[in-house]
């Protein structure tokens, strides 16, 4: 159930996107979180895009690893997850 960036999970085969609120639902039941699942995916929401804005900076910084992810579009696809998990999130 990835909660990356569609395109990102399509590439590595995992086009099941209309079945994720169910498999998260399921795998959050499975470790006793019988919350809803909203909050969940904000805070999820709030971290991936923490990460993108550290690959951003640390690569700024001159960190020649985080240059090539950035330049490799890593902290893009973040953004990406992000925007389409705030409809995730909503649904």
């Amino acid at each position: 159930m990835p909660l990356h960036a569609r395109h990102v999970v399509a590439a590595e085969g995992f086009t099941a996107f209309a079945d994720r609120p169910r498999r998260l639902r399921l795998f959050l039941d499975a470790y006793g979180h019988a919350g809803p699942v909203g909050p969940f995916v904000e805070v999820v929401r709030q971290r991936v895009a923490a990460s993108a804005e550290g690959i951003r900076r640390t690569a700024a910084a001159g960190d020649p690893a985080y240059r090539a992810m950035v330049d490799h579009g890593v902290d893009a696809a973040l953004e990406t997850a992000v925007r389409e998990l705030a409809d995730f999130a909503a649904g």
